[in-house]
């Protein structure tokens, strides 16, 4: 089959490639508060490094509302937990629970299938190459959400 110029865009192949890692990726964050956002919140806190709320809202290019709010939900279903800063107290550093992090491995599980299925495609060479390309183009955008 002869590649035409839609084919060979970048931002076709980047759109297709978003939604079809989207429509899969869904049932797997659906069943965390703010699905997707909810996901990146307990990826975040997950390293043990207890990251403030505005440390949180940067790193997701978030509003600080935004990130409260989202935060707020979290909690309310136990998958997370706040405590002020000994140095500041209108500081807040977020914590994943046990339940947290359990539906973290869940849920990173599903991505993983998710993943794979979507680089089928490529050797592991290959996959773990264009990952780490992603992933530097993405630290070096300016402009958040989606």
């Amino acid at each position: 089959m002869m590649q035409n110029d839609v084919e060979s865009d970048l931002g076709w192949a980047l759109r297709r490639i978003s939604t079809a890692f989207r429509t899969s990726a869904d049932d797997a964050v659906g069943v965390i508060p703010g699905h997707g956002r909810g996901y990146l919140v307990l990826l975040a806190i997950d390293g043990g490094a207890e990251p403030s709320q505005a440390e949180i809202a940067h790193l997701l290019r978030l509003t600080r509302t935004m990130t409260t709010y989202l935060l707020d939900d979290l909690e309310q279903h136990g998958l997370v937990q706040r405590r002020a800063s000994t140095q500041d107290r209108r500081v807040r550093h977020v914590l994943p629970t046990r339940k947290g992090r359990a539906l973290l491995r869940t849920t990173r599980a599903a991505l993983r299938e998710t993943e794979e299925r979507l680089f089928s495609p490529l050797t592991g060479e290959e996959s773990e190459t264009l990952r780490a390309l992603l992933a530097r183009v993405a630290a070096h955008t300016s402009s958040g959400g989606d």
